[in-house]
């Protein structure tokens, strides 16, 4: 199925700081249709905004800070990045208890299949979208490393052709019943275009011009963007365009 994109403010959105207050403020501000942060738990336990393991986090915003700006804003969808998967039930319970509905909380990052069929609970409370790593490297045997190296650099030795496994991606993600695939646009290779028909896409982090018109065309679900006001532009002047069969 093919969609009418919605927009989500990538964390560090026009030209602001990474994770930072001025950030999520822009987005909201700009009316996107989804703001992503980057979550962690500090060692307390704290639930903190930062892309990057810190030995301490101060001055950092706090994803409690975040959800009741989210809250109160009343339309815009929260994208909670994981960068530690055991953290996902600490972001459903406190999104819970603040009053962030099931239908506003998006979880993407750090998020395996595995993970997902153990704790089916996780999909009940907010929409999925599963980062296409992830379900490789379960389905080549690699795990994230401690040592800071990206699955993506890893997968790299294992992976020459991601259209070879698309069969299996689209089937693990129906089993799951994703909210979508949640890819970077440089892995939607021609071969890969298919998949717009199979299953929902999110798309990460399209920047151009050109790239937002051609991803606005292709239909995917979502778009996330660190440049929230043209891409706004872009899907406007695409209103009333058909998206490409």
């Amino acid at each position: 199925m093919r969609y009418r994109s919605s927009i989500t403010a990538h964390s560090g959105c026009e030209g602001t700081l990474r994770d930072s207050r001025e950030s999520l403020e822009i987005a909201l501000q700009l009316k996107a249709d989804a703001v992503e942060v980057d979550v962690r738990q500090a060692p307390d336990g704290t639930l903190v905004i930062s892309h990057d393991r810190q030995s301490t986090y101060h001055n950092v915003l706090t994803l409690e800070e975040v959800i009741a700006q989210v809250a109160a804003n009343g339309t815009i969808l929260l994208n909670c990045d994981l960068k530690e998967a055991q953290a996902a039930q600490d972001v459903l319970h406190m999104a819970g208890r603040l009053g962030l509905s099931a239908e506003k909380l998006i979880l993407s990052g750090s998020l395996s299949p595995s993970a997902l069929r153990a704790d089916p609970v996780i999909s009940r409370h907010c929409s999925i979208y599963l980062n296409i790593e992830e379900l490789l490297g379960e389905l080549v045997g690699v795990t994230p490393q401690e040592n800071g190296l990206s699955l993506w650099v890893q997968l790299q030795d294992k992976i020459q052709d991601i259209s070879s496994y698309l069969q299996p991606v689209s089937g693990i993600c129906r089993e799951l019943k994703v909210g979508a695939l949640n890819l970077p646009y440089f892995a939607l290779t021609e071969p890969c275009f298919k998949l717009v028909d199979e299953i929902p896409l999110s798309v990460w982090t399209v920047n151009e011009e050109s790239m937002m018109q051609h991803m606005f065309r292709l239909g995917v679900k979502n778009l996330t963007t660190l440049n929230v006001r043209l891409a706004m532009k872009q899907r406007e002047s695409l209103r009333g365009e058909p998206v490409v069969q």
